[in-house]
């Protein structure tokens, strides 16, 4: 049976999804794992630790599936991309990805086996120096060291890393990113920078050591990402 989202809300107390517009949600018995607009999510499927209002409105929210064509899957071992309400940082829906890693043992792989990697290209080059370029990531698989970056392309083609650090909280929700400016010295960007013009944006989760599972290595996992936002 059907219950608003005021409900929800008193059911398991989550008032940071009231920060983001979702007064026309409803729970349901039973959506499956994709989102369908009008539907709705069971509240079971909702449940999100580590949930907190949005400070900002994030340019890609997930709020229906279109809104997953505007991010591709650009290197590695991913699959069954689609927009599910299964998990939600914030809103109605999420991004969600299935990785599938492998490491063979005495070998260095390419990147694309242990490296999944996904990439915005915005509808118009922008200048994004000064802004903070954040997400949210939730990671659905083994306690593996693995690492988590968001980096740019800029309107020449050049690599900038932005933030790249390890993942330290499993089946979490956790916001990530960071400024885009001189003082950020992973950008690499010479004193007196003002401008950065950005056509892309990357996020990727990769595996940060090998994985020992016998002959054959291999880590598995569902990751989740949510309020792309540049601000």
């Amino acid at each position: 049976m059907s219950v608003r989202i005021s409900r929800y809300l008193g059911l398991v107390g989550l008032a940071g999804l009231a920060a983001c517009d979702a007064t026309s949600l409803e729970a349901v018995g039973s959506p499956g794992d994709s989102f369908h607009p009008g539907a709705g999510c069971a509240v079971e499927d909702l449940q999100a630790a580590g949930v907190t209002s949005c400070l900002a409105p994030a340019q890609l929210g997930f709020e229906q599936p279109a809104d997953g064509a505007l991010v591709q899957i650009d290197e590695g071992p991913l699959s069954a991309k689609t927009v599910s309400c299964r998990r939600t940082y914030c809103g109605t829906g999420a991004l969600v990805l299935h990785a599938d890693y492998r490491w063979r043992p005495g070998t260095t792989p390419p990147a694309g086996e242990k490296l999944g990697q996904v990439r915005h290209r915005l509808p118009a080059p922008t200048n994004l120096y000064g802004k903070s370029l954040t997400y949210a990531l939730y990671l659905d698989g083994p306690n593996t060291p693995v690492n988590a970056y968001v980096a740019v392309i800029d309107d020449t083609g050049r690599f900038h890393m932005v933030q790249d650090e390890p993942v330290f909280l499993f089946r979490r929700w956790t916001q990530r990113g960071g400024t885009i400016e001189v003082g950020n010295a992973k950008l690499n960007l010479p004193e007196g920078t003002t401008s950065l013009v950005v056509r892309d944006i990357l996020i990727s989760v990769y595996l940060a050591t090998d994985v020992r599972a016998g002959d054959n290595e291999h880590w598995s996992a569902d990751f989740y990402l949510d309020q792309i936002g540049w601000n």
